[in-house]
């Protein structure tokens, strides 16, 4: 189990195609960091991958 810190929260990759996302409290989830998000996702997972979305914190999007 690996766990990286990304400007808007945390990645633990579980498995080769496993991970969980938790975002920091009160991020604003723009497009930058949805491609940020992508990028990595395809870097560091073997498709086809499944996500567990941590909700432990409040956040939003905006696009």
């Amino acid at each position: 189990m690996k766990e990286y810190k990304l400007s808007f929260g945390t990645i633990i990759v579980l498995k080769d195609n496993l991970a969980e996302v938790i975002i920091n409290e009160g991020v604003v989830m723009n497009e930058v960091m949805v491609d940020i998000y992508h990028d990595f996702l395809l870097s560091y997972l073997k498709a086809p991958f499944s996500l567990l979305i941590n909700k432990k914190n409040s956040y939003s999007y905006t696009f």
